[in-house]
């Protein structure tokens, strides 16, 4: 991270002398605890790994004021951005733990700022889905959720939707007249939770999919399952 930062903003010997000064700060930031505060760690650990690469935000905004001289627009949009891959990387670390192994996660950020004569308004979402399979691959872990921030209200939203499908193991691949009798079912089950971050509602629902006599006929009336049947 700091290479990247150093990279980004310097060139030349000028990196390494970046690379150098923010490893030698010690500055303990305030954001950083609030960004991490953010994630909502429960791991004593893992809080410590997000503030210490939460501060690294704020010393290499020390160190684009030193080099330009002035407290300049640019060097506070980098610590923002910086603020933001923290946030997310650890966000991210979170979900994935659990999850679970075999677990394939995305996350999309959206920022979007109007600005008008009563100051300038901006909204950010961050917008998280994934998956993860057990070992026999019958049942899906799922996990979809958006997290709204609304900085000038001083509201954090959230909406998230997570649970897992357990789908049919089917025996008989071969032959039609078994595979149709053979009794499938799925279920899905899962928890909704909406609302601002301190006050969420939790709903959770469960779902029961079976095939019915009522479906088997149809297939057996079906010109595909005719046409199977003849070959």
């Amino acid at each position: 991270m700091i290479k990247k930062i150093c990279k980004s903003s310097y060139h030349g010997h000028e990196v390494q002398r970046c690379e150098e000064h923010l490893n030698n700060l010690e500055t303990i930031s305030r954001d950083a605890e609030e960004i991490c505060q953010r994630v909502a760690l429960d791991n004593e650990e893992d809080r410590k790994k997000c503030q210490k690469t939460a501060e690294i935000c704020e010393k290499a905004l020390k160190v684009c004021e030193t080099h330009h001289g002035i407290r300049s627009d640019r060097c506070q949009n980098k610590r923002e951005a910086c603020q933001t891959r923290v946030h997310n990387i650890h966000s991210l670390r979170k979900k994935l733990q659990k999850m679970g192994n075999n677990s394939q996660l995305n996350r999309l950020n959206i920022k979007a700022a109007v600005k008008g004569r009563s100051g300038k308004l901006s909204v950010q979402t961050s917008i998280s889905f994934g998956q993860t399979a057990e070992e026999n691959g019958s049942v899906v872990k799922y996990f979809a959720g958006a997290e709204i921030e609304i900085p000038h209200k001083s509201a954090d939203y959230e909406v998230s939707v997570e649970g897992k499908v357990v789908h049919p193991r089917i025996s008989n691949h071969w032959n039609t007249k078994q595979l149709l009798e053979e009794e499938l079912k799925m279920e899905v089950e899962g928890k909704i939770k909406c609302g601002r971050k301190d006050n969420l509602k939790e709903t959770s629902f469960k779902c029961i999919m079976e095939k019915s006599e009522e479906q088997k006929e149809s297939i057996r009336k079906s010109p595909e399952y005719i046409k199977c049947s003849e070959h």
